[in-house]
């Protein structure tokens, strides 16, 4: 065994030395290797392409049906449409001047849209006219899932779950059992749905949160809740299959099920952002959005890649169509597209020099959510005096980790929050010319 370790040590070496002499990438598919010459010096990186809405309205829903055509609904009763992947973007009338929350079609026809005050408008030919349905309610509708040509669901504030079996013409009451808000609803079959939601409050200086996951098997007729200890609101959920669902929400939460929802198992994620968008194209890949943030993973979950260099915007809804083209949109009408799961080839002739060098990072606590410990890593490119200060939401220094002279390099400290009262604090590492902050959250 030990030879076998030693051997697989030294082939790994060489294999670098060559790597790095040749400026290739070694790309690992199953039991195969391919070696890519990159001829621009090239290397991947998180790679989205904005793309113009023409509107400074916030978006909030997306779908699309397939890799051309797609629909975006937002404030001010905006509703876009594409028939080109998103090259161009035309707005659609369809006689709302509401919030439209999301949007969703079961082919490239019949689609629905719903929005505030219980605006729901339906369409039967890829959104050439609209027509307004009969909600029932005055309620904030905030999301939809449509099964099939006869089945949809919609919910919203109140608790509120709305069914039809006509294709979206009458909508009846469901009881849900909750009084908290519902933001997210997903079915993967006329019987079988989860629905989220929840809030966040203050108790004086601490705030509070909440989660709820109701899940039926029976199309509705029943929902019941589902025990899972999540101290946050969830806001979007995407059911994969018959058994795999994963939900998100404020405070980095990620939480997903292989039982239909019966359990539900925390993702460690590496970040403390409020999430508000997820899709999965299978029980592996999937991205999640959120407050300048999008996470992506290819291991069901096991580990997650940041791509949020693309945005410097609180995105809403993420739609992908395979484990390629997706367009993530958000605030002040921005759109953002990638056919290439989020990475592309980058030349790394645009850098001022072809090495990696190590530099100043902070990275995020993990656990986060904590109880009452974390743990805070960062990177020094040479010695350095570091300041290493947590902050409670008021702006006032509650601790002081780090106070000192520290050499180049990698260094790892542990934060122990138990004389801290539960809530959401922030971590700042200041270092002469450089200064971070993140958020972390401890929950007793």
């Amino acid at each position: 065994m030990r030879y076998s370790s030693n051997l697989f040590r030294v082939t790994l070496f060489y294999l670098l030395q060559y790597l790095e002499h040749t400026r290739s990438l070694l790309i690992i598919s199953g039991f195969s290797i391919f070696l890519l010459p990159c001829s621009n010096d090239s290397i991947l990186q998180a790679q989205w392409v904005n793309q113009q809405s023409g509107t400074t309205e916030n978006l909030y829903g997306s779908y699309f049906t397939d890799s051309l055509r797609g629909w975006i609904c937002g404030g001010g009763g905006i509703l876009l449409h594409t028939t080109d992947g998103g090259n161009h973007w035309l707005k659609q009338e369809n006689g709302a001047t509401n919030t439209l929350r999301a949007i969703c079609f079961t082919d490239s026809n019949m689609g629905v849209v719903v929005g505030s005050s219980g605006f729901i408008s339906r369409t039967t030919n890829g959104g050439i006219t609209w027509e307004i349905m009969s909600s029932g309610t005055t309620n904030n509708l905030f999301s939809i899932s449509i099964v099939d040509s006869h089945y949809c669901y919609i919910v919203g504030d109140g608790g509120k779950i709305l069914q039809s079996s006509d294709g979206g013409i009458t909508w009846i009451n469901q009881v849900s059992g909750t009084s908290y808000p519902l933001f997210g609803v997903s079915f993967f079959d006329e019987k079988n749905g989860i629905v989220v939601g929840g809030e966040r409050h203050y108790v004086g200086h601490d705030e509070i949160g909440h989660a709820v996951i109701f899940r039926t098997t029976d199309g509705g007729s029943t929902w019941l809740p589902q025990l899972a200890q999540i101290g946050f609101p969830l806001r979007g959920i995407c059911f994969i299959d018959s058994t795999t669902a994963v939900v998100v929400g404020d405070w980095g939460a990620v939480y997903r099920t292989t039982n239909g929802g019966l359990n539900w198992t925390n993702q460690t994620n590496g970040t403390s952002a409020d999430l508000f968008g997820v899709s999965f194209v299978n029980r592996d890949t999937g991205t999640i959005v959120g407050q300048y943030e999008i996470l992506r993973t290819v291991d069901g979950c096991l580990s997650w890649s940041s791509q949020s260099n693309a945005t410097k915007n609180i995105l809403y809804s993420v739609s992908f169509i395979d484990s390629k083209i997706g367009t993530a949109v958000g605030n002040l009408g921005e759109i953002i597209h990638t056919n290439t799961g989020g990475l592309t080839l980058l030349g790394l002739g645009q850098n001022s020099n072809n090495s990696f060098t190590p530099n100043y990072f902070l990275a995020q606590n993990y656990p986060n959510p904590f109880n009452p410990q974390t743990t805070i890593e960062y990177n020094l490119p040479r010695r350095s005096f570091v300041s290493l200060n947590v902050y409670n939401l008021i702006g006032q220094c509650v601790t002081t980790i780090v106070s000192e002279e520290r050499l180049s390099g990698s260094h790892k400290v542990v934060f122990d929050g138990s004389a801290l009262s539960s809530g959401v604090y922030f971590y700042r590492i200041s270092v002469s010319d450089f200064t971070e902050t993140k958020k972390l959250i401890l929950l007793k």
